[in-house]
């Protein structure tokens, strides 16, 4: 039987459940350099009573804050999973295997590509030596690389704007936007962050940023796509990077997919992407309807609550965005793509012509998906996760309960 808590039904040691039997730790330590409340010289815990029940439920400080767990009753705690517990559910009974796949970008839109699901023009994997377009020619210097995108370089001096990112990389760390231009001479520029640059130049810098990226090995390299033209109504929030829907979408014991929780992320001016990590603002979303409500900064930029676009002053609340049944449809659809991910968080793009996939991400951040109000386990959520015959916590342990479980946990981490 798989559980989203790792300590509640984990035989505690020995030692561990002798001290939680009148609610203290007994030892030659003080408990606070276990638990990091309080000092180390005064050896006592000054945290909440409440935050440590918290934190045995799983829950990091940070966690507790942005969430506002403390001022929650014990019934809508319960509705909300912590990082360490959806860790373990992505990781096991839900993903599987099937999240290693899915974290390399090159192979999942490889794969989407061929069942039909819309997704931006793939052009292909640079690296300096393995690099391949998508019908298996080399993709490893700028004469390749011209090649594969003359197609569609305008003759006329306009630029082609392109999308490279790590293949397998997280949160927007690496990716950049390209816009190449034809010279009359037949040559091409490219102009990114760094300025402007011959393209083999271009080529040559970012394979030098290759081995810095952790990408020196075979297989590994920059997905090269299209720049997604958004709608129109998406570009008036946010003109300088493509917006996304992060969509969670869910399958059932008999592979029936559900859409679970959808935010919406808007970049920054002068951001390429709209990662909330990396500056961007994540909006609630209606599931039902696409109509956004209020949004929150990172919670290591504070997690403030924002009603308006913080650079162009646009309110976001009462916003319907474009094309929204035709998204859930993609959404349900693409959840079946890869039937062994049974809880994925898709990133979708509403671009002129309809909404288009960009990847899957097995590692999506709950914490910002229970970041307006309702947690991933509340009545119907819980009941589909149930399905798949995992249990979670009926309660907040008590005090006792509490520490007993904190100190196992960092014994186990000292072993």
């Amino acid at each position: 039987m798989s559980t989203a808590e790792d300590c509640e039904n984990h035989a505690l040691p020995p030692r561990v459940r002798r001290a939680a039997g009148d609610g203290m730790i007994h030892g030659s330590t003080p408990c606070q350099p276990l638990f990091g409340y309080g000092s180390a010289r005064e050896g006592t815990i000054n945290g909440s009573t409440r935050r440590i029940r918290l934190r045995a439920l799983g829950f990091e400080k940070w966690e507790i804050d942005f969430l506002g767990l403390e001022a929650l009753p014990d019934s809508e705690v319960l509705e909300h999973l912590s990082h360490r517990s959806l860790r373990s559910l992505r990781n096991g009974a839900m993903n599987g295997w099937v999240r290693y796949l899915l974290s390399d970008k090159w192979i999942t839109q490889m794969v989407l590509d061929r069942m039909g699901i819309p997704g931006p023009k793939l052009y292909g994997l640079f690296h300096p030596r393995f690099g391949r377009t998508v019908t298996g020619s080399p993709l490893a210097g700028a004469e390749a690389f011209a090649s594969v995108v003359a197609e569609d370089l305008p003759a006329d001096g306009s630029p082609l704007r392109l999308f490279l990112k790590p293949q397998c990389g997280e949160q927007g760390r690496g990716a950049r936007g390209w816009r190449l231009t034809r010279l009359q001479d037949g040559g091409i520029v490219v102009e990114g962050r760094h300025g402007t640059a011959p393209l083999a130049r271009a080529l040559e810098d970012l394979s030098a940023e290759t081995p810095r990226m952790g990408l020196d090995s075979p297989g590994r390299g920059w997905i090269v796509q299209r720049f997604v033209e958004q709608h129109p109504e998406v570009m008036e929030l946010s003109p300088g990077s493509v917006c996304t829907v992060r969509a969670v979408t869910c399958l059932d014991v008999e592979g029936r997919p559900t859409l679970q929780r959808t935010t919406f992320r808007v970049g920054r001016h002068g951001s390429e992407t709209d990662n909330v990590s990396g500056g961007g603002v994540g909006l609630s979303v209606d599931p039902a309807t696409g109509i956004l409500g209020a949004g929150r900064h990172a919670a290591a930029e504070g997690g403030a609550r924002v009603t308006r676009h913080p650079d162009s002053g646009i309110p976001f609340e009462g916003r319907r965005l474009p094309m929204w049944p035709e998204l859930r449809d993609l959404c349900l659809r693409v959840a079946q793509v890869f039937p062994e991910a049974r809880w994925v968080g898709w990133d979708v793009a509403l671009s002129r012509t309809g909404p288009v996939v960009i990847e899957g991400n097995a590692f999506w951040a709950g914490a910002y998906m229970q970041a307006h109000g309702a947690g991933l386990l509340d009545g119907p959520n819980r009941e589909a996760l149930a399905g798949h015959g995992l249990t979670f916590p009926e309660r907040v342990p008590g005090l006792a309960r509490s520490l007993a479980i904190l100190l196992a946990r960092r014994l186990r981490r000292r072993d």
